[in-house]
C-alpha cells in the first residue's frame, strides 16, 4: 500500500498556487488534437517573463508518418495552432505555456515507462535560456549526409541556413 501511494505522490504535479495537475491527463487531451506520438509535461521556473512562477511545458515528439501523410511541414506551427485552439476549451492552470520538439525518442526506464525526470533534467536548461526546438540529433552522420555537406550544393545550404539562425538556438556545423 505505501509504494502505491509513494508512486502517487510522484504522479502529480504542484502549482505555485497550490493546484494539482496530473500530467498525464494534460498529455492526453493534447495527444487528441494533434499529431502527437509522445509528449511529456512538467514545470518550468524562471523563464523570461514568468519570473519564479512554474509555468507547464511539454516536450513533444510528433507523429511524422502523420505529417509526411498529410504533407505538412511546418511542424512547430501545425502544433501551435491545434494546442492553442483546443486548449481555449481547458482551464487558465491547465494550458501549456509552450513546448520543444523532439525529434528523438523521449528517455523511457526498462519497463517502457516515460521518464519525466530525465526529459525535465535534458530540457528545461534551454526552455530557461529561451532556446527553442529540437535538440541536435545524437550518433554520427552517415555516408550519404557526409556527401552532401561536402558538395557545393550542401555547402551553400549549411550556409544559408546559418545567415538564417541565431547563434545560439542553432548548432549548424558542417564536419571536419
Amino acid at each position: 500500500m505505501i509504494e502505491v501511494l509513494t508512486a502517487r505522490v510522484k504522479d502529480f504535479i504542484i502549482l505555485n498556487f497550490g493546484r494539482k495537475i496530473y500530467p498525464e491527463e494534460i498529455e492526453a487531451f493534447y495527444t487528441k488534437v494533434a499529431p502527437v506520438k509522445e509528449m511529456c509535461v512538467f514545470t518550468v521556473s524562471g523563464m523570461k517573463g514568468a519570473g519564479k512562477s512554474k509555468v507547464l511545458w511539454a516536450v513533444i515528439q510528433p507523429d511524422l508518418d502523420k505529417f509526411r501523410e498529410f504533407s505538412e511541414v511546418n511542424l512547430r506551427f501545425v502544433l501551435k495552432e491545434r494546442f492553442d485552439n483546443a486548449s481555449q476549451t481547458l482551464p487558465t492552470y491547465k494550458r501549456l505555456k509552450g513546448f520543444t520538439i523532439a525529434l528523438e525518442d523521449l528517455p523511457h526506464n526498462l519497463l517502457g515507462k516515460l521518464e519525466r525526470y530525465a526529459v525535465k533534467k535534458i530540457y528545461e536548461p534551454r526552455v530557461i535560456k529561451g532556446i527553442e526546438g529540437a535538440l541536435p540529433v545524437s550518433g554520427e552522420l552517415s555516408a550519404e549526409d557526409l556527401l552532401l555537406t561536402e558538395s557545393e550544393a550542401g555547402i551553400k545550404i549549411l550556409e544559408c541556413l546559418k545567415e538564417q539562425c541565431l547563434e545560439e538556438q542553432c548548432d549548424i556545423r558542417r564536419p571536419i
